[in-house]
């Protein structure tokens, strides 16, 4: 099934996940702010499988080597075509306006710049200041422009690109996921504030999802043996454990009497979502039903985690003190811990199975740039010692 939002979380080993960001991180532990909540809506509480249907799963299949690379890659990317010249024998020491060359095709320093700038609006990336870390940060911003190029043209050879549809749809799932339901005008403000077309970022978003497009043809048949499964259960069983979880929603306000306001009507029967949208001081979550994911206690503010850990499914709790206002909360889903290898089976083969699919993609990755003859300028050359860290692409902040 094709995934069409624009921000995939990534799980680790315990299914926490890390996706976009938003305000509800006030209420989460400092110390555990760069684990995301897990996302993932399950259909029982003991928790036989854990997969998110709105994700692509960076999983699967046995890879062939990629053999069709586009020696001309006439695409329009970041406002800008990338120009065929003549001369293929690599960068030109003395033209700064050159970043790397693929066979015939050359990419310039400005494109290079143009697409950094098309990431920053979409994913909030910073470029560095420091001479050292600017000069890295080029080098490995040329190398991934690069791979995502000849990404995208081995995916149109296979018959898996990504239709200007199918981009346009993601486009508007990103904005809304963004910036709220009538979030278009601040979208459309934020690219004028840097520049940036409209068009910019549809090409952005296609060449993202031709990755992921050609990821899951790359990794189709990636498995993992039952026995290797068990094998690390048993390794560190402590290590795969799932605390208990809980699917929660929030709403924040600035005072304890409109909290009890809100906490009694919300027991009264008020429906949640409208609470939430009608009271709520949180953009990022108002506009969703208050709601803030799968979490962990040690992943929220104390004071409202022990509340919260305290409540049953389908119950109202609060009003909660915390720092930053007063919090109402709703137990969507209580989730159990998992302890037993046989309720972690599924999450630990899921596990194993995408690191064995990364190793794959890179393989094929590195085989589509070493075939490809990528030639770096002084000014953008990647560290060699990054050439084994290709992650599968990535279309979210």
């Amino acid at each position: 099934m094709h995934n069409d939002r624009l921000d995939p979380p990534v799980q680790d080993r315990t299914g926490r996940t890390r996706g976009s960001e938003g305000s509800w991180k006030a209420l989460m532990n400092p110390t555990e702010t760069e684990h995301e909540p897990d996302m993932d809506r399950l259909d029982a509480l003991d928790v036989t499988e854990c997969r998110d249907e709105g994700v692509p799963r960076w999983r699967r299949a046995g890879v062939r080597r990629a053999t069709v690379i586009a020696t001309a890659l006439l695409l329009v990317v970041t406002g800008a075509v990338i120009w065929v010249v003549a001369d293929a024998g690599g960068p030109d020491p003395a033209n700064p306006q050159v970043a790397f060359t693929m066979g015939e095709t050359t990419v310039s320093a400005k494109q290079v710049e143009a697409r950094v700038a098309v990431l920053e609006v979409l994913y909030g990336i910073e470029v560095p200041t420091e001479t050292d870390e600017l000069s890295a940060f080029r080098g490995a911003t040329a190398r991934t422009f690069a791979a995502t190029l000849l990404i995208s043209s081995e995916a149109e050879a296979r018959g898996v690109a990504t239709t200007t549809a199918r981009a346009e749809r993601t486009l508007d799932r990103y904005v809304t996921d963004r910036f709220g339901q009538a979030g278009r005008d601040d979208f459309d403000a934020a690219l004028a504030d840097t520049g940036i077309e409209e068009e910019d970022v549809l090409a952005e978003i296609r060449l993202q999802l031709d990755g992921q497009a050609l990821f899951d043809v790359v990794t189709r048949d990636v498995t993992v043996a039952p026995g290797a499964v068990r094998a690390a259960f048993l390794s560190d069983p402590a290590s795969w454990a799932v605390p208990a979880r809980r699917r929660l929603r929030a709403i924040v306000v600035g005072d304890h009497s409109t909290a009890t306001e809100v906490a009694a009507s919300a027991r009264s029967g008020a429906d949640f979502a409208d609470l939430a949208a009608r009271y709520s001081l949180d953009q990022a979550t108002r506009d969703q039903g208050g709601d803030l994911g799968v979490l962990t206690r040690d992943q929220l503010d104390p004071a409202f985690g022990r509340t919260a850990f305290r409540a049953a499914q389908g119950q109202v709790f609060g009003p909660v003190a915390t720092e930053l206002g007063w919090y109402v909360g709703f137990v969507t889903r209580a989730y159990p811990a998992l302890r037993e290898f046989a309720q972690l089976r599924p999450r630990i083969t899921d596990s194993l199975v995408a690191t064995r699919s990364l190793e794959v993609w890179n393989g094929a990755v590195a085989a589509l740039l070493e075939d490809a003859d990528v030639q770096y300028s002084p000014d953008y050359q990647p560290d060699p010692a990054e050439d084994s860290e290709l992650m599968p692409p990535r279309t979210g902040p």
